[in-house]
């Protein structure tokens, strides 16, 4: 495939076709399964998929700004409606604005006209916490024995067995086999102040005294009886009162990382977005 795209990319500087015309490479993610995305590159990769911009030399005369601040929006935090309004904008449509907004709530730049705000948060861009690339996590020491790593790891067991329990004739019950890492992103008051709007059904009580900590947890896990590998991300909120006392929310379905095969062949016709917990 480099080969091809190196062939084109030749064709397209000799046919004097950059002069004129804006080109965008892209990709849909990194690999979903296997030994790579079990590891923090593997994640990354998942969710943060490639895109390349090459203005056409027509349209940086034009907008004599643009390239630079593609440049900027290069190290911000960017998504697919703001790929939407910069097709729109790059299309000569005048009124991109409008046409990008409607039906969407959320804000949206054009990538060669605006700059994204350095501050721009997952929330804002309304990305899910289980797919933010901005969290400052802190890994969980020998996870599998810690007790807020495996109550969040037995939480996501639990709601995946609620998505399969009205095909249990076909799925097994899915058990908790172990916790094999955990990562943990507190969220501090001052945060909770600025960002209450984090997940929807999150809050984090100024006034409780006895709140102990926030945020939230990615774990990876195996379960039983299909050894599937499965990455959740869940927030929590834990209390100290006579005992330990938390509530846990999950934020997003989870990541099953390994192959499934043919395990789920009895569902995946009748229900094939419940292949991965069947």
């Amino acid at each position: 495939m480099d080969a091809e795209l190196v062939k084109f990319l030749d064709w397209f500087e000799a046919a004097n076709l950059s002069s004129n015309t804006s080109i965008i490479l892209m990709s849909d993610h990194g690999q979903r399964h296997g030994p790579l995305r079990n590891s923090m590159q593997g994640k990354l990769e998942e969710s943060l998929p490639l895109m390349s911009i090459a203005l056409s030399r027509q349209l940086m005369s034009r907008k004599k700004d643009a390239a630079e601040t593609l440049r900027t929006n290069a190290n911000r935090l960017t998504t697919p409606v703001d790929i939407h309004r910069t097709l729109l904008n790059l299309s000569g449509l005048r009124d991109s604005t409008t046409l990008a907004a409607s039906g969407a709530s959320l804000t949206s730049y054009s990538l060669i006209d605006e700059a994204v705000p350095e501050t721009r948060s997952c929330s804002d861009a309304g990305i899910p916490t289980h797919w933010c690339s901005c969290l400052r996590l802190k890994k969980i020491q020998e996870p599998s024995s810690n007790e807020l790593a495996v109550r969040a790891a037995r939480f996501a067991v639990n709601q995946m067995n609620s998505a399969t329990e009205p095909f249990r004739h076909l799925c097994h019950e899915l058990q908790l086999g172990n916790v094999t890492e955990a990562d943990v992103s507190l969220i501090s008051g001052d945060l909770a102040k600025r960002e209450r709007h984090m997940g929807r059904d999150f809050s984090y009580n100024m006034a409780n005294s006895d709140l102990v900590a926030s945020g939230y947890i990615t774990v990876r896990l195996f379960a039983k009886p299909s050894s599937g590998l499965y990455e959740a991300t869940v927030q929590f909120s834990l209390q100290q009162h006579s005992g330990f006392s938390g509530v846990f929310l999950y934020v997003s379905e989870p990541s099953r990382i390994n192959r499934y095969g043919r395990q789920a062949d009895c569902i995946a016709q009748m229900q094939p977005h419940l292949r991965k917990f069947c």
